[in-house]
């Protein structure tokens, strides 16, 4: 029986009625990930930064409505306000797609033949789990940027975030608490990944094998 090539975790074969292969390279599946995570991110941002305001805003105990805070947003900084995270976003656009790659990758290389096809469940959620730690870590200063360019924490002298780039947010945390500071909050991540990427190939898989007539 033939071996089938993982990609991203998935069992793909070639159909061979189809003159079109049923995989792509990895650096083609990277890449359309980027695309269309840059692509939902261009949606998605200006709602997330509104709703991000709004919970600051809630925790201050000055209450406002979406329409408001999204009013606020945009005579302070334009549109740029709103799009304050777009940079750090475009990078962790790739994400979920490096993730996957990396279980694949991990999956193919420290796994017997024997067990790749169909690994255990335990297995798997190990393996989501790394892969998401591995793919989040050198990320994750990115990650902090984009959260503080959507709340607006640490302006000063009354001047928006919004207006400022990712370099210099950066280099403002790193100045006044070094590298741990582009890493704080680094533990919470992490642990939010494990359970959620090592969850999520769990059901991938089950739903794999179930439609494979397997399980």
């Amino acid at each position: 029986m033939k071996n089938h090539e993982h990609r991203f975790g998935l069992n793909q074969t070639t159909d061979a009625k189809s003159p079109i292969p049923a995989t792509l390279g990895a650096w083609e599946e990277l890449a359309i990930g980027l695309v269309a995570g840059v692509a939902s991110k261009g949606v998605t941002l200006p709602i997330s930064a509104v709703s991000v305001r709004q919970r600051l805003s809630d925790e201050d105990g000055t209450e406002s409505g979406f329409i408001n805070t999204l009013s606020k947003m945009f005579s302070d900084g334009g549109l740029g306000g709103l799009f304050a995270a777009l940079p750090p976003s475009i990078p962790l656009a790739l994400l979920p797609s490096l993730t996957l790659y990396l279980h694949s990758f991990l999956l193919r290389n420290f796994l017997p033949a024997r067990h790749q096809a169909h690994p255990p469940g335990s297995i798997t959620f190990l393996l989501g789990a790394i892969s998401n730690a591995v793919a989040t870590i050198p990320l994750y200063p990115l990650v902090l940027i984009k959260a503080l360019s959507q709340s607006g924490a640490g302006d000063r002298k009354g001047k928006s975030k919004a207006r400022r780039g990712m370099i210099w947010t950066a280099e403002n945390i790193y100045q006044r608490e070094g590298i741990a500071g582009l890493y704080k909050g680094l533990e919470g991540q992490l642990a939010k990944g494990l359970v959620s990427q090592g969850v999520m190939m769990l059901v991938k898989q089950r739903y794999a094998y179930k439609h494979a007539g397997l399980g």
